[in-house]
């Protein structure tokens, strides 16, 4: 069982999908907004919803930094400048996102 409660509520823009996510914790909650722009969107995955892929990006990032450090708002694609493996990596947590 995570020790994280991911919750998101999707906002609508033109060029690219946002989110709001909460993730809550016992010591606390954090709010950020992403973005993704839709031709990154492809480069994720054809085969999950935006919302699986949100929650698997972060997963990712919770599995490398406190939700304090994660930015609270930012295009995914920023990610790769933290963590230049994301790309690699991401497609195995979105396998853990399908029940």
């Amino acid at each position: 069982m995570s020790k994280h409660k991911i919750i998101l509520k999707k906002q609508h823009e033109p060029e690219a999908l946002k989110f709001q996510v909460i993730i809550k914790e016992v010591n606390g909650t954090t709010t950020h907004i992403i973005t993704i722009n839709n031709n990154f969107l492809d480069l994720l995955s054809k085969n999950h919803s935006h919302e699986e892929i949100v929650i698997a990006v972060f997963h990712f990032l919770l599995d490398r930094e406190p939700k304090e450090k994660i930015l609270k708002n930012f295009d995914i694609s920023i990610i790769l400048n933290y963590f230049p493996n994301f790309l690699s990596e991401i497609s195995s947590y979105l396998s853990n996102t399908k029940n």
